[in-house]
């Protein structure tokens, strides 16, 4: 039998053939597999997770690992997958961290932690994965270090209990780098290194070798350090590592005096570091730069890469300072108006014998004197230079070390239940204060006061046993003051807090 053909316009023109219930028949089934499309199962959204983030990891695209993070969270809300919000989360914060975000990443992961803890969910990796985050973050961003080795501790605990060899030990290895990089920022060197071969003994990996050939090269053993190094340059490395082992290539033919290639591998290290925005990194290669161009005697290029050292701290700390330009004027000149005399043809010979060799010693006494001026000018702009760094390390030192005691500070007297609390955090955090009045003028001390606790990260139990009361009183007056700040009942108080 055969069928008549209808065309597309056919169905929209002609009446005999098309009602407007055959359209809507049409339209829905036309859109069907968009609507469809817009659910995802939760094994679909695992392998989101899994296997599409595993390859934008290799891609180094981390802001399309945050964005699909992002997406899964959306996803697993929908048809209320929670182990998929978790993973979500985690990843997400983790995205967060490596691009520096160090606030968002600590709000995604503590909202993973927080399901984690209202499902009953257990998950080992995803645990070690959210406390490694963590630990991440107050340790890359100087917050405490402290607190990072803190959470480091809890992501190890979870690490252990990971039953899958291959990412158990993925996890160990990580971990120990990380409590590496923080006992070296709190210059315990040997707490350091015991980590560094702790980690070594799990999984060798480039950036463990490269930390060891730092701790070799600090301790001037070029041979342990260039065995390190070598050994490094046999992984697939990424951009930040490449960065670390060009720095550190630097300093080893520093070490062996070896200037010209040391000047290579720290401007090499210098285009990774600007590329990925590694100003830590940035800072060691131009550091390595100055001092192999002043060791060379090109001074020039010393003092370009003294002032860049400047400008780099001044964006460290956040600060802006006003650079010295300094401009070697080398051009002398050596040319001499003669005024002719008419004297005899040996008399005449030895007069210009005698101006050149007036001129020649003159010239010779300018240039002594005229280097000696330069370098002397150099080498005071030079000690200035070096004078405004340890000024700016030292500030920004100082700031880190005021906003440690004040929290630190708050942390106590909540914990002791001092009548000082509630003054002293409206001291820290008045615009905190101001913000809640501003939402209701009528709240009284004691829901302020909760409210500086519930900001401060303390969870229910905890505000109950520092202030004596039990936990379903903690429980009634946090509803309360979801009803009079107008909170959704499915909205984290502490994250809301820190919004606000």
């Amino acid at each position: 039998m055969i069928r008549n053909k209808i065309h597309f316009k056919d169905l929209f023109f002609n009446d005999n053939l098309l009602s407007i219930d055959m359209l809507m028949v049409f339209v829905i089934l036309f859109l069907c597999p968009s609507i469809l499309k817009a659910q995802y199962t939760p094994k679909e959204i695992d392998s989101l997770m899994t296997k599409e983030v595993y390859r934008l990891r290799d891609e180094n695209n981390i802001q399309e690992i945050a964005n699909l993070s992002r997406k899964a969270i959306q996803y697993s809300k929908k048809i209320n997958y929670k182990k998929g919000e978790i993973y979500g989360y985690a990843r997400l914060g983790n995205a967060l961290c490596n691009l520096k975000k160090y606030k968002e990443s600590l709000e995604a992961l503590n909202t993973a932690q927080r399901i984690i803890e209202t499902s009953n969910i257990k998950d080992n990796v995803i645990s070690a994965s959210i406390f490694l985050g963590m630990g991440r973050c107050y340790s890359e961003s100087k917050t405490s270090y402290d607190n990072a080795i803190i959470q480091f501790e809890n992501s190890l605990n979870f690490a252990n209990r990971i039953l899958d060899k291959n990412d158990k030990n993925l996890y160990l290895s990580i971990i120990y780098s990380n409590l590496y990089s923080v006992y070296s920022n709190m210059n315990n060197k040997n707490e350091a290194v015991k980590y560094l071969y702790k980690g070594l003994s799990i999984k060798e990996d480039p950036y463990a070798c490269i930390c060891l050939a730092n701790h070799h090269n600090l301790n001037k053993n070029i041979d342990s350090a260039k065995f390190y190094l070598k050994k490094a340059e046999t992984y697939n490395l990424n951009d930040f590592n490449k960065a670390t082992l060009d720095n550190e290539w630097g300093k080893y033919y520093e070490e062996k005096k070896d200037y010209a290639k040391a000047i290579l591998h720290y401007q090499s290290a210098e285009d990774l570091a600007k590329k990925i925005n590694e100003m830590l990194i940035l800072d060691k290669a131009y550091s390595g730069l100055y001092s192999s161009y002043h060791n060379i005697g090109n001074l020039e290029k010393a003092i370009d890469y003294s002032d860049k050292r400047v400008m780099l701290k001044d964006s460290i700390v956040n600060k802006q300072s006003s650079n010295s330009e300094i401009t070697i004027n080398d051009i002398v000149r050596k040319k001499e108006k003669l005024i002719h005399k008419e004297f005899s043809k040996s008399q005449k010979l030895y007069f210009i014998l005698g101006v050149l060799v007036l001129l020649i010693l003159s010239f010779l006494a300018f240039k002594i004197y005229k280097n000696s001026k330069e370098k002397n000018k150099v080498q005071k702009l030079i000690e200035e230079k070096e004078i405004e760094i340890k000024e700016k390390e030292t500030l920004a030192e100082n700031l880190q070390l005021k906003i440690n005691d004040s929290f630190d500070e708050l942390i106590n007297l909540a914990k002791s239940n001092s009548p000082e609390f509630f003054t002293r955090f409206k001291e820290v955090y008045p615009e905190k204060i101001d913000a809640l009045l501003a939402i209701n003028d009528k709240l009284r001390v004691t829901e302020l006061t909760l409210c500086a606790y519930i900001f401060l990260g303390f969870k229910t139990k905890d505000i109950a046993l520092f202030t004596f009361k039990s936990i379903n009183t903690i429980r009634n007056r946090k509803y309360n003051l979801r009803k009079k700040l107008f909170i959704e009942e499915d909205q984290d108080m502490e994250i809301w807090f820190k919004k606000l």
